[in-house]
Order: structure tokens, then sequence, then C-alpha cells
């Protein structure tokens, strides 16, 4: 992927004094001069202003520890394949004064690693774990931005929308389901703006990659032993419409006339391998499984 300044990707340190004085403007409802600000960044701003963000907004919003243990536990599997990318981002950025963080698909700080000194530095504008990043709640920063464009970032300073947040850089990429490309999640690196490095957005590139391939080797693995025990099921309904599915709610393996089935019973459901049916993760809560589960995969003993 190319790093070009036509691409957005990388900003200019040179920039940050015309950035500054756009932002003003922006913010102030003045017209806009864009030179020096990317698309990127002037994108998000224009998201922020619909969502009727608050620049003056201190920090991003926390979820309670509850909510927070509950998200830890929905996304173990996922923490447990990035575990590996994230111990190698953290020795080569060791030195750095860098914080490292894994994020849910929204923008929740799932993980965190980081010196105790960078680590007060965020908590007080709560690059933390259980700090929701989504740009609708904090503004423009590379957590959230990311996420709204399903596509790696990196925003410095003065690019933030939030004024506390100008003295922070930091880059994001997003990690997709290998199977279905649903957004699983964000791996970001942030540090005081002083730390801005170009390659810093590669580095977090080249690690979610890797999280997406560890991914896709645990899913081919589970997914091979899943048929295997199943291969009796599709041969004893053969004539019927079977349809196999993961922890996570995705479809692995279908067989028979679906569409015909599913059409005599007025259901109208994604098919393709890697479609996720509704209410059938097992990373939910019993309540949350049976809310979600539509009304013809009901089963015995579930009420809503």
């Amino acid at each position: 992927m190319p790093f070009s300044r036509c691409g957005t990707l990388i900003p200019r340190l040179g920039d940050e004094t015309l950035v500054a004085s756009a932002w003003e403007r922006f913010v102030q409802d003045q017209p806009l001069n864009e030179a020096g600000v990317r698309s990127v960044v002037l994108a998000s701003w224009q998201r922020c202003r619909s969502e009727a963000v608050d620049p003056a907004r201190h920090s991003a919003p926390a979820a309670v520890a509850e909510r927070l243990r509950q998200l830890q536990r929905q996304n173990r599997e996922f923490c447990e394949a990035a575990h590996p990318a994230l111990e190698g981002l953290r020795d080569v950025l060791r030195e750095c004064g860098t914080l490292i963080m894994l994020c849910d698909a929204g923008g929740t700080v799932l993980q965190i690693n980081g010196g105790s000194r960078v680590r007060s530095a965020g908590e007080g504008i709560n690059l933390a774990p259980g700090g929701c990043w989504n740009e609708e709640l904090i503004g423009t920063n590379a957590i959230g931005t990311a996420i709204a464009t399903r596509a790696p970032v990196q925003i410095h300073a003065n690019e933030h929308f939030c004024l506390d947040v100008k003295r922070w850089t930091c880059a994001a990429a997003p990690i997709l389901d290998p199977i279905s490309g649903t957004l699983l999640g964000v791996v970001d690196v942030s540090g005081v703006k002083e730390t801005l490095h170009g390659h810093t957005l590669g580095l977090v590139l080249a690690a979610a990659k890797q999280i997406e391939g560890e991914l896709a080797r645990r899913d081919s693995a589970l997914h091979e032993r899943l048929l295997t025990r199943a291969i009796d099921s599709f041969i004893r309904y053969a004539n019927d419409y079977v349809v196999l599915v993961d922890a996570r709610g995705r479809i692995v393996r279908a067989s028979g006339n679906a569409q015909a089935v599913l059409e005599r019973h007025g259901v109208s459901v994604p098919l393709g391998i890697g479609s996720q049916l509704p209410g059938l993760s097992l990373a939910l809560s019993d309540v949350d499984q049976c809310c979600q589960r539509p009304q013809w995969l009901s089963l015995n003993g579930c009420t809503r």
C-alpha cells in the first residue's frame, strides 16, 4: 500500500499551523481554505459536525467496569489471536514512549500496553481500558476514524477534532473478519505528538494483517473439526436444509435447497459462507441471544 501524500495516509509536521488555523475556522463555520488539511481529516471533521460532537470535550467516555469485563469476555478469542502481534509491536516500540492498544469494533479499548508515564498521560483523556474512541463520541482520532473508514489512518496533533486530544498523535488499522469481512476491531499506537513517526502506520497495518492471519488459521482449524463432527447430520438430513454455524454464529457449511426452504417459511437471511446469523454467537449472554435471535430460530425455552 503506497504511503503517498495524495493517499492521505501520512501527516506532515509542516502543515500543523495550517491545520490549526483551518480547524478554528471550521468549528466557527467560517469559509475554509482546505490547503494543508488532508481529505481524510476534513471528511472526519464533517462527520463530527453532523454528529454534533463538542470540540471542547475533555476526554473519551468510559465503559463501566462490568461492561468492560463483558466486552473482554465477548472478545476473548479475538484478544488471544491478537496477542502475538501486540507483543511484537511492544518489542519494536519499547523505547518510543507510546501506547499500544487493541479495541473492539465500537472503539472501546480492550487491552493496552505502554510505559507508566505515557499510560498516566493517556488516562487524563481516558486513553485507557474501557475508553470509547468512536468518532461520534470523541471526534477525529485514529481509532474512530479507522472504524469509520475501515482503512488504516494516522492522525496527528491539530488534526484531532477535540481540543484536549490535540497534544497526541496516533496511528490505527482496522482488523477484519477473514471470512465475513466484518469489522472486528482496531489496533492502535498512540503517543504525545512529539513521538510522531511515519513508520508507525506501517507497523500497525502489519500488526492488523498478522492478527487477521492468525484468526484465519484458527478459523480454518476449528471449521475443519466442526465439519468432521457434523458430516453424519449432512448425510442423514440430505433432503432437508442443514446449516452448520460456528461459535460466533457464522455459516460454515449449508446443504439442500436453502432458498426454497426459506421462502416456504417466509424467511430472508444471508446464505453465504461466513454470513452471521443473529443471536447464535455463544459470546453473547443468554438474554442477548434470545433477544437477537429471529422468531424462526427461536428454541424451546427461549422467551422474549
